[in-house]
């Protein structure tokens, strides 16, 4: 039986008053790490990074919170505005060489304040910066510099961060291997991952009960049920007509572009993933890959000893040398109920 799934949502990983875009950078850089060392995988050692970055009048999220991004990004077509810009953010500082790198990608929020009065609510671009602006007060919540990451910032259905700009409902999708580069609903063009991106369809029935269902494929190719001639994300199964999600062991099986789809959680990263149905958060009660029955949870305090940080690292407990990256240690922080820990320069 599925009882656990946790599902893993930004939010949760953080806890509750943590505020990214608290992030700020010391005064001295941490030691760059161009090539990490072999037992150390490069996106670890940038989560590190970032936080040394963060460590000075800023808020160093940890190891579990970046750990994190790995399944949100999975959803990062149907989160709302301030969620796509966090990942988009989160994007940028782990793309980033520098703290001085990493401090563009989030210009200062009191510059839109004057911007969000006019646009009143929702995410906007204001030249290649996208702004986030609260849908109840009017105040910026999120704003990110997306050409800090070599993109622009599109405007159409909503606003966001792509490679370029493009028509939504005009511009043509076409695979790259199994990616699918697609003009989205901001009109802005994006690389799409089938092999671990999700959608979502709500279907609504004669009793007004909402049934959400995961559309989780495994290829790029042409869609022949929902968006029929279009290169979308499908399955590589037989044909199928109706929604339909179940897990199969470890496998989450739907209908995705007219083919069943079948995607082996335990084979995705990070390792130990099984399939499940979530069970808090706007997708509760679809399916997904994710840590079922972890030993650990994002929630859980991280701890520093003799420059090592231990964290849970979504499916399992894991350690980081912060001197093996060329740091001078660790250290720990509150940040609101958890408490993270961080490598030092």
């Amino acid at each position: 039986m599925l009882t656990r799934l946790a599902s893993w949502l930004l939010v949760g990983a953080l806890g509750a008053g943590t505020s990214l875009l608290a992030i700020g950078c010391v005064t001295e850089d941490p030691p760059p790490v161009e090539t990490p060392p072999a037992e150390v995988d490069a996106f670890l050692a940038a989560c590190a990074r970032m936080d040394a970055c963060a460590a000075d009048g800023g808020a160093p999220i940890g190891i579990n919170a970046c750990y994190s991004l790995v399944h949100l990004e999975a959803w990062r077509s149907v989160l709302g505005p301030r969620d796509k810009a966090l990942l988009s953010a989160l994007d940028c500082k782990l793309a980033a060489k520098d703290c001085a790198a990493m401090r563009a990608c989030e210009p200062k929020l009191t510059d839109f304040v004057d911007f969000c009065k006019e646009k009143v609510f929702g995410d906007h671009c204001s030249g290649d910066t996208l702004v986030v602006c609260d849908d109840g007060t009017s105040e910026p919540v999120a704003a990110v510099d997306c050409a800090a990451n070599g993109l622009v910032c599109g405007e159409q259905f909503g606003a966001g961060c792509g490679i370029e700009k493009c028509t939504y409902g005009e511009t043509k999708s076409k695979c790259d291997g199994d990616t699918l580069v697609e003009c989205n609903a901001a009109g802005v063009v994006v690389r799409k991952d089938c092999r671990t991106d999700n959608e979502l369809v709500v279907l609504t029935t004669q009793d007004k009960q909402d049934i959400l269902y995961t559309i989780a494929g495994e290829a790029c190719g042409i869609d022949n049920k929902d968006f029929k001639g279009e290169y979308r994300c499908i399955g590589k199964g037989a044909a199928c007509d109706k929604f339909q999600q179940k897990c199969d062991g470890t496998v989450l099986e739907t209908c995705t572009g007219g083919y069943i789809s079948r995607r082996d959680c335990a084979a995705l990263e990070p390792s130990g993933m099984s399939c499940g149905t979530i069970q808090s958060g706007p997708f509760a009660g679809t399916l997904d890959c994710g840590p079922l029955d972890s030993p650990c949870t994002p929630e859980a305090n991280e701890a520093c000893a003799d420059g090592t940080i231990s964290f849970c690292g979504l499916t399992q407990p894991g350690k980081l040398d912060c001197r093996a990256l060329g740091f001078s240690g660790c250290q720990t922080a509150q940040q609101g109920e958890r408490v993270v820990a961080y490598c030092t320069p």
